[in-house]
């Protein structure tokens, strides 16, 4: 009898560990990016206070930096608020129905459900960083992103395991029509209207 249960342990515990990482690491991406909308919600941020546009003497963008100061300011406060979400999981318990891994909906009310809980694992870590993609012709698109990374541990009956939780949320969106502008100040820099949109 013993062995017969050992054996749908064995069995049974792979697949219920998955799905318990997979539903952590939902809700994990959930609290992080509800809190950095919180965030960009609270300061309404333009795409001007993250990006430095320079213009050459035809108005046309021809060169950009991100700005460091609000890049500075906005990675301590989504650290600090990312990470008091994160940690207030500390003890969150979800329950798997084991059913899940037998594959029987007859069990999927009346099943028994296997607790695992959900504690924070080190701090939280965000990075702000920028990319281009092309939008159409003589249309870039220049993206400001946060990528947040952190990790989680869950505590499964009889073991433990680590789960790392990342993901990249953008914060900003604005369009540069023309040439695709480099980064960086050009050497010689124009005070002319910016030649961008915001999306």
């Amino acid at each position: 009898m013993c062995w017969i249960l050992l054996t749908i342990q064995q069995r049974l515990t792979p697949v219920l560990l998955h799905i318990a990482q997979l539903k952590s690491k939902q809700i994990a991406l959930r609290v992080i990016q509800q809190t950095v909308k919180e965030h960009v919600d609270a300061y309404r941020y333009a795409p001007s206070d993250w990006i430095t546009w320079h213009y050459d003497q035809r108005g046309k963008v021809s060169g950009m930096e991100l700005n460091e100061r609000t890049v500075a300011s906005a990675t301590g406060h989504l650290i600090q608020m990312t990470d008091h979400s994160i940690q207030a999981l500390q003890g969150f318990k979800i329950y798997i129905p084991i059913s899940y891994a037998l594959q029987s909906p007859f069990l999927n009310s009346i099943g028994p459900r296997v607790p695992v809980e959900i504690e924070p694992n080190g701090t939280t870590q965000v990075m702000i960083g920028t990319r281009m993609k092309q939008a159409g012709l003589n249309i870039v698109m220049v993206e400001v992103y946060a990528k947040v990374m952190t990790e989680i541990s869950l505590w499964f009956p009889f073991q433990q395991v680590s789960e790392n939780v990342n993901t990249e949320i953008p914060l900003s969106v604005s369009m540069v029509f023309g040439e695709v502008p480099q980064w960086g100040a050009p050497q010689v820099p124009s005070s002319s209207e910016p030649t961008q949109g915001k999306d």
